[in-house]
């Protein structure tokens, strides 16, 4: 990851200086499929943009619902 803003760290329970550089894969959830993320990335390469629900990992351990989710415009990423 390049950049989280602050509400981002209240969500997932990561400090900004912990999630900089690493893969986005530490935040996967497993109430997604193994499929789903796959899936996500190829459809982001060809269909931009996604909204949908986004379930991730939190730091503690419990998995959290961003509703909604919408990816930055390939233009801007």
């Amino acid at each position: 990851m390049q950049t989280v803003n602050p509400a981002f760290t209240q969500v997932c329970g990561y400090r900004i200086e912990e999630i900089l550089g690493k893969n986005i894969n530490l935040l996967a959830s497993v109430k997604h499929s193994k499929d789903f993320y796959p899936k996500l990335w190829r459809y982001l390469q060809q269909h931009n943009p996604w909204q949908g629900e986004l379930w991730h990992q939190h730091k503690k351990g419990k998995a959290s619902c961003w509703p909604k989710t919408k990816p930055l415009p390939r233009h801007l990423r």
